[in-house]
C-alpha cells in the first residue's frame, strides 16, 4: 500500500470530538499538499469547506493544518472541523 494512513475525527459543531480514544475513520492518502488532502476529505465524507486539523500535544487545542504534510508517509491523526464550528 502507497501512501500514508490517515486516521481522522469528525468534530461535532462545537468542535467536540466524540471518544477521541477510539481510532476512528481511516484513509490512504498520497502526497504532502494540505489543500489536496482537504478536497479528499471532502470527496470521502460529502463534507464541503472542511477544516483538517492536527490536536497539539501540548495543550490538546486543535490547529489548522496550513502548509505541506510531515514527509515519510508517516501516520497521522487529525480531525475535521466544519468551518461554522466554534
Amino acid at each position: 500500500m502507497e501512501g500514508r494512513t490517515i486516521y481522522y475525527h469528525v468534530a461535532e459543531d462545537n468542535g467536540d470530538v466524540d471518544d477521541e480514544n477510539v481510532q476512528g475513520y481511516s484513509l490512504v492518502f498520497n502526497g504532502n499538499d494540505v489543500e489536496q488532502l482537504t478536497r479528499k476529505f471532502s470527496e470521502e465524507t460529502g463534507l464541503d469547506e472542511v477544516i483538517v486539523c492536527s490536536r497539539s500535544p501540548l495543550n490538546g487545542k486543535l490547529y489548522p493544518l496550513r502548509l505541506h504534510l510531515p514527509p515519510n508517509n508517516v501516520t497521522m491523526q487529525v480531525v475535521l472541523v466544519l468551518p461554522n464550528s466554534k
